[in-house]
């Protein structure tokens, strides 16, 4: 009868360490930072010419696109992009330049990048970072980053 009460208890006792680990916990609240991340976009004339040695003439434009994207993609809930092109672009139709940037709300706006047109590709001008840097100084975020 004892070794029946002992198997028994033995039994429960590993039944129940077998399934703390699957008992909810408290856990400390989360919080999360906003971040602001603004990159000027070089969508310059010279980003769709290569040099010799380059399969594809969009190699530079395509890398660029590409990097942009990552970002997107690695955005959490809360984050937003701002891409401030060089030179107009177009998304969809909709046209955005320095003082309207295209913005990306977290990674399921990351397939806009995709989307970006240069109808007219231009010089290299600097007045895109003087934009992304007043956007930067005007919004609320825990953490701001300005990518050129």
């Amino acid at each position: 009868m004892k070794k029946r009460v002992l198997s028994l208890l033995l039994a429960l006792a590993l039944l129940v360490t077998a399934l703390l680990p699957m008992l909810p916990t408290a856990e400390a609240a989360k919080t999360t930072k906003k971040r602001a991340i603004a990159i000027v976009f070089d969508n310059s004339s010279s980003m769709y010419i290569c040099g010799s040695g380059y399969p594809d003439p969009n190699y530079r434009w395509n890398r660029a696109t590409y990097a942009m994207e990552v970002f997107a993609s690695m955005l959490n809930e809360g984050d937003t992009l701002y891409v401030f092109p060089m030179n107009p672009i177009t998304v969809d139709g909709k046209e955005y330049a320095n003082d309207d940037p295209l913005v990306i709300s977290g990674p399921k706006d990351a397939d806009k990048i995709h989307r970006i047109y240069t109808p007219e590709p231009g010089n290299t001008p600097m007045e895109p970072m003087k934009y992304a840097n007043e956007m930067l100084n005007r919004i609320t975020a825990d953490e701001k980053y300005l990518i050129v």
